[in-house]
């Protein structure tokens, strides 16, 4: 399984530049855990770049997923996505790494997994999002990667070189380590796809404007990417980094905040959202900021104007996206219009005089549905354009949500992607059956892997899904069965309302 695995017993053994780690098999898959690829961001290294790990004597165990970064625990709405985690930890920079049991020599395609979670929860040491199960259907290596969040991901201090973006050099840090160190769990360092769904979605735009990090890697799956969420200008994160520090009591001065607890940094950061005056659901206080350093534009309109010229690309959205958000679903119970001002006003008029009969909860929904349909949409129709067409996938499957509040929500084909259906168990995103549950992910995994190999992700036609082209806008709609559909304005809804 790569040049530098050995196997002693059932437990393998790899040498990477660090050292030496030793994982777990589970049937042809081999998997090692919670693997350091920068050094922990503690002390000095809060706020500051990612450095590399230190080196260790011995054989490092990684059978067991490393902690989240830290992050407040509680759940997505009505419980949708798993809200456990394998604890949490500024300590927290490490990749894990699923791979099959391949000969000697193997070079595989990799995929890169970026996690959602608005850039203030989830990570890729969580059990949803386990690679096992794709590494053993495809031969794939698969890694997952865990990045700092909120206030310590994302605060904005231009005093600092680098004053912003900590979590996106984290995940520069995880494909430099892919870059260096796949290949001795038998993948191919020049044949990285990077896929992300939501804030990673996001932050693969972010990636894609890095000419370095762009370099480490050839492939991207864009799932569900809140373009709506472009980065902060500096004026914007300014103000965030005013009331955060105003809510830790520590002013601005870098070593007052290098000294509070990861408790109190969580608890100003939880305030400093609640203070945090948002004009939309995508508008969070800490996320990427166009610093003029790390990022020098805003990575959607980046996109739209080359970006991604050279990159295989794939790109979805599911058929009710903004169901899954609070803003909407508090609606339900509210039984009143919501408050909304500017545009997003001007939006949900429009929408609820075309829809007369939903009740506000859905014209919300699908508002904000529409936000996240017109970036992805947009930058389809770009690449068709330029003559580099994506292909493009629609998530139609319902869940079992009551009265079927959420739809084909947003993060409802995560499930189904990493065949995790036991950690998503009583998942209001997931309906249907076990045979169609197996259907779904019989067909997901294989599309994605087989973009992952070869950039097709229907390479023998047997679905007929051809690349998004400006004559028929054709996508992939995944439900039972799949389906391809043409989109004849480039602006219609999956479900078909």
């Amino acid at each position: 399984m790569g040049g530098d695995m050995a196997e002693q017993d059932e437990n393998p053994v790899v040498t990477i530049e660090a050292g030496e780690v030793r994982g777990y098999r589970d049937g042809r898959v081999a998997a090692f855990l919670g693997i350091p690829y920068a050094a922990a961001p503690l002390g000095a290294l809060r706020f500051a770049a990612p450095e590399r790990p230190a080196s260790w004597e011995g054989v490092r165990p990684a059978v067991r997923p490393a902690p989240a970064p830290i992050q407040s625990l509680a759940g997505a709405p009505g419980g949708a996505v798993p809200a456990e985690l394998p604890g949490t930890s500024e300590d927290c920079l490490t990749v894990n790494v699923w791979t099959p049991a391949a000969e000697r020599g193997d070079r595989l395609p990799v995929l890169v997994w970026l996690h959602g979670g608005g850039f203030a929860t989830g990570a890729g040491s969580a059990e949803c999002y386990s690679g096992g199960e794709l590494a053993r259907r495809g031969d794939v290596v698969v890694v997952t990667v865990n990045y700092r969040l909120g206030a310590l991901g994302y605060l904005y201090l231009p005093d600092q070189r680098p004053g912003a973006n900590f979590g996106l050099l984290d995940q520069v840090a995880a494909l430099e380590w892919v870059r260096d160190n796949v290949a001795a769990f038998g993948g191919d360092p020049a044949r990285v796809t990077v896929a992300g769904q939501s804030a990673g979605a996001c932050s693969i735009l972010a990636l894609a404007t890095m000419p370095h990090a762009r370099s480490l890697f050839g492939r991207a799956v864009l799932q569900s990417t809140p373009f709506e969420m472009d980065g902060h200008d500096l004026a914007r994160s300014e103000e965030a980094t005013k009331i955060f520090c105003s809510c830790a009591g520590a002013g601005e001065d870098i070593e007052a905040l290098r000294a509070l607890s990861a408790e109190q940094v969580l608890a100003a950061q939880l305030e400093t959202a609640r203070r945090w005056d948002a004009p939309s659901y995508a508008d969070r206080a800490f996320v990427p900021v166009v610093d003029g350093t790390v990022l020098t534009t805003a990575p959607g309109r980046a996109a739209l104007s080359g970006s991604f010229d050279g990159i295989d690309l794939m790109i979805g959205c599911t058929a009710d996206e903004g169901l899954f958000f609070p803003e909407a679903q508090s609606l339900w119970t509210a039984g009143e219009q919501p408050r909304l001002t500017g545009d997003l006003a001007e939006e949900y008029a429009r929408v609820a005089a075309r829809r007369p009969a939903d009740p506000p909860a859905r014209v919300l929904g699908q508002v904000i549905t529409d936000r996240f349909v017109a970036g992805s949409f947009d930058l389809a129709e770009y690449r068709a354009r330029t003559g580099a067409p994506a292909h493009v996938y629609w998530w139609r499957r319902p869940g079992d949500g009551p009265d079927g509040r959420l739809g084909a929500a947003h993060c409802a084909e995560l499930p189904f992607l990493f065949d995790t259906l036991d950690a998503w168990r009583g998942s209001p995103l997931i309906g249907g059956t076990a045979e169609e549950h197996r259907y779904l992910v019989e067909r997901t995994q294989t599309a994605w892997l087989s973009f992952v190999a070869g950039g097709n992700p229907d390479p023998d036609g047997v679905l007929g899904w051809r690349p998004y082209t400006t004559g028929d806008r054709l996508a992939l709609a995944f439900d039972v069965p799949v389906e391809t559909v043409s989109d004849v304005d480039g602006r219609a809804q999956a479900s078909g309302r």
